[in-house]
């Protein structure tokens, strides 16, 4: 199970997506997980009421180079995935580059309460993997 503080799910959701590795854990709460939207203004139709988190692409842009830096250190070893989400969280709260990183991860981990919640098959993958 995983839980939520600071936004750390979704910085580890961000990190993993970016690194290549497909994430797909049990989440904590499911029914009560916020998804989330990339316009404002989008009709998402019956996933309007759930999906009420905005991310902001402007912020993922701005840090672009920063994350890409981060990913690369983690693939060639000049640092440890564990030491760079420790690096992106301050006191419970995320850094301006974990916060990027978290918006990003929010886009995986919206896909992945979408397929929880669509995919049977998937449903029993994660299950089975405990």
């Amino acid at each position: 199970m995983v839980t939520d503080t600071g936004s750390y799910s979704d910085i580890v959701f961000g990190l993993l997506t970016l690194a290549g590795y497909s994430y797909a854990p049990q989440l904590a709460d499911l029914p009560d997980q916020k998804m989330w939207r990339t316009h404002k203004t989008a009709d998402y139709g019956p996933f309007n009421d759930v999906a009420r988190g905005r991310i902001n692409l402007a912020k993922i842009e701005r840090h672009w180079e920063d994350i890409l830096r981060i990913i690369g250190s983690i693939h060639t070893g000049a640092v440890r995935a564990h030491d760079v989400i420790r690096m992106l969280s301050r006191d419970g709260s995320p850094t301006q580059l974990g916060d990027a990183i978290a918006h990003y991860g929010r886009i995986s981990k919206s896909l992945h309460i979408l397929r929880l919640a669509d995919e049977p098959d998937y449903r029993r993958q994660i299950k089975a993997c405990e």
